[in-house]
């Protein structure tokens, strides 16, 4: 509505408007809720500034609204359901997300690995009396060369699977042909 319209109403409650918009306003009233509302309200303030409301609210009307609370019907709470469509897509996503935390926490101990500081080294080897080595026949040179190959390709595999119990510094294990079995 336009301010036109309210102040024209304001004077209507307060008999201060001309006959002829008067009439055209008492029309638009009758079809109009809006302002018939805002018609209702100028008459309460009028009668507030005129001192014609009552001072006091009637004692027992916190009491009848709470007695027309009490008679009102409490409905029970619509228990929520998942719906089956979603039953599916929500246990792929579960899973999904335990795959990925369990290759997260994987790949976080793969990294441990080379953390790991390498033992001490002896500063003399014992070897006990009487203890003689020499060296020892292997084989054929064919089967040591696959035996080596097989040791190399098991290295490489079991350091990018994560295998644990292999420490990081102890790559590949390996015989050569005429090595002495002693470090020195």
């Amino acid at each position: 509505m336009s301010n036109d319209v309210h102040e024209q109403l304001s004077a209507l409650v307060d008999g201060e408007l001309e006959s002829e918009p008067a009439r055209f306003l008492l029309r638009r009233l009758t079809g109009d809720s809006g302002l018939q509302s805002q018609w209702e309200r100028y008459h309460v303030i009028r009668e507030g500034l005129r001192g014609g409301l009552p001072r006091l609210i009637d004692p027992k009307f916190a009491a009848r609204v709470r007695a027309a609370v009490e008679r009102e019907t409490v409905l029970p709470r619509a228990r929520r359901r998942i719906p089956a469509l979603l039953v599916r897509p929500l246990a792929g996503l579960a899973m999904a997300a335990g795959v990925a935390a369990v290759a997260v926490l994987g790949f976080q101990n793969m990294g441990l690995q080379s953390l790991l500081v390498p033992a001490a080294e002896p500063v003399a080897s014992v070897i006990p009396a009487g203890y003689t080595a020499g060296p020892t026949d292997t084989g054929a040179p064919a089967a040591q060369t696959e035996l080596s190959a097989y040791l190399v390709n098991h290295s490489e595999y079991a350091t990018g699977a994560g295998m644990h119990g292999m420490l990081s510094y102890v790559r590949i294990v390996g015989y050569e042909p005429g090595q002495s079995a002693d470090p020195r």
